[in-house]
């Protein structure tokens, strides 16, 4: 029971000192102050350096074709993901990463591999 009570307490405090301050880095969000830090002059390459992991793809969805990652400006679909490359890193206030479960429950189906929504300054 002894070593228990200091085994215990110990595992406590470890797991208090690690609900600190969370990492101010969200990894389905970039914000504007990111943006805004990034060297890059799009925002497929920002996206690209940022968060490469938001443009790979589970595979094909089907034998007969795959589901690009769906773009969405203000709302609106814009394409796959190549799309990105015209939006320049001036005009964006934020992006965000729908994962395919979400994007598919937002948008409908054909979103198997998610969707990025770009929010601009004026929309």
């Amino acid at each position: 029971m002894r070593t228990i009570v200091p085994l215990l307490l110990l595992l406590a405090m470890t797991a208090c000192a690690s609900t600190g301050e969370r990492s101010r880095r969200d990894r389905d969000r970039i914000t504007l102050e990111e943006i805004e830090a990034a060297d890059q002059t799009t925002a497929f390459d920002i996206i690209r350096v940022l968060r490469p992991r938001w443009l790979q793809t589970r595979g094909p969805s089907s034998i007969y074709s795959e589901d690009p990652i769906m773009v969405y400006v203000d709302g609106n679909r814009l394409g796959g993901p190549e799309t990105l490359s015209t939006i320049p890193k001036i005009s964006i206030q934020e992006m965000r990463h729908l994962s395919p479960v979400d994007a598919q429950a937002r948008y409908g189906l054909n979103h198997t591999n998610g969707a990025i929504l770009v929010t601009t300054r004026r929309g």
